[in-house]
């Protein structure tokens, strides 16, 4: 009886961890300065531009919060003569960006692709590759890589090379590092609004 639950069970934790994490609750954080904060159990979610790590009002320029109680999204642009404009409805496609990410690369039940050893891993990841061409504004082959750390299934980065479809030659490579990822339970204080709401622009 044991052994057959053993059996059963073996196969199920290969699956869960050789997969793209797609939790309901999480914060992110991109090497270019934006933040997500998502939480679909409590639904709240928050997007914030930085000039750092820290997600400290003082240092976001922008800031978005969707308040599903009142079904309208907040947009704060600290830096504009209009800070804040209220807009009915949710853009959760956007605030909510890992799920696009998960999309992008096949869904969270497409098993990676290879194993890569990568210094940002410490050690292995395991990667999802696509690839596309562009003939329309360039003759351009396109290859996406997202990495996600084997030993704890965190994300790490994503990459992306493009090749002249002609000569096959590489012609430039990007990446956006992941610099922050946590899926405990997210403060309040990630939803707090930046400014007082009275001086909101109702669209």
């Amino acid at each position: 009886m044991i052994v057959t639950l053993f059996l059963l069970i073996t196969p199920l934790i290969g699956l869960t961890t050789s997969q793209i994490p797609n939790p309901i609750r999480y914060q992110v954080s991109f090497s270019g300065g934006s933040h997500y904060a998502v939480d679909k159990i409590r639904w709240r979610l928050s997007s914030k531009i930085c000039t750092s790590t820290e997600t400290v009002p003082a240092n976001c320029s922008s800031q978005e919060i969707y308040v599903p109680s009142e079904g309208r999204t907040y947009t704060f642009q600290l830096t504009t003569a209009n800070p804040c404009i209220v807009n009915r409805g949710a853009f959760l496609k956007y605030i909510d960006i890992w799920p696009g990410i998960v999309d992008s690369f096949g869904g969270e039940n497409k098993t990676y692709d290879k194993i890569i050893f990568d210094k940002d891993c410490d050690g292995p990841c395991l990667t999802w590759f696509i690839s596309y061409n562009e003939t329309v504004y360039s003759f351009m082959n396109y290859q996406r890589r997202l990495y996600v750390r084997q030993a704890d299934s965190r994300p790490i980065k994503t990459t992306l090379a493009w090749y002249d479809l002609k000569t096959g030659k590489l012609v430039g490579e990007s990446e956006s590092k992941i610099t922050y990822w946590d899926l405990d339970e997210i403060p309040d204080s990630q939803f707090k609004f930046p400014i007082d709401t009275k001086k909101c622009y109702f669209a």
